[in-house]
């Protein structure tokens, strides 16, 4: 699993920033949830216009994720998405545990929210990149490339 990947090439005591749209309870995406939740078999899965699939967890299985790691900090806030909509999102800031022996690093626990969204931006905009790059029918070991 990719997160396992990252928990495992971080450093003792880095910490790993997620952020992700939830499971949604406005009737729009109950409403596609359902639409949706047949064929895929999972309820917060659905397909925009564009073809794409998408599904929204609870932050519940997101926090399990990194059930590995400390986790810290987790909120939800609301985002607007590509399209205008309004949505939360939940953040989650995720500590990998020290080194044995070693002593735990201060100062991580104050991270501004001004720095969560710098780094968000950053990772939506290559998200964005890859979304557009595999979309256009470019193969996914192109990504290799990628810089």
């Amino acid at each position: 699993m990719l997160i396992d990947e990252l928990v495992r090439v971080l450093k003792p005591s880095g910490v790993l920033y997620i952020s992700a749209l939830g499971l949604q309870g406005d009737e729009r995406n109950r409403d596609r949830y359902g639409l949706f939740q047949h064929k895929y078999g999972a309820y917060g899965v659905f397909e925009t216009g564009d073809g794409a699939v998408c599904r929204h967890h609870t932050m519940e299985w997101l926090c399990s994720l990194v059930a590995s790691c400390e986790l810290l900090a987790p909120e939800k806030v609301e985002v607007a998405t590509m399209n205008g909509h309004r949505s939360q999102a939940v953040q989650l800031l995720a500590r990998k545990s020290p080194a044995e022996g070693r002593e735990r690093e201060e100062g991580w626990e104050y991270f501004t929210r001004k720095e969560r969204a710098d780094a968000e931006e950053k990772l939506q905009a290559q998200f964005m990149f890859i979304y557009l790059f595999i979309r256009h029918g470019h193969r996914a070991s192109s990504l290799d490339r990628v810089g």
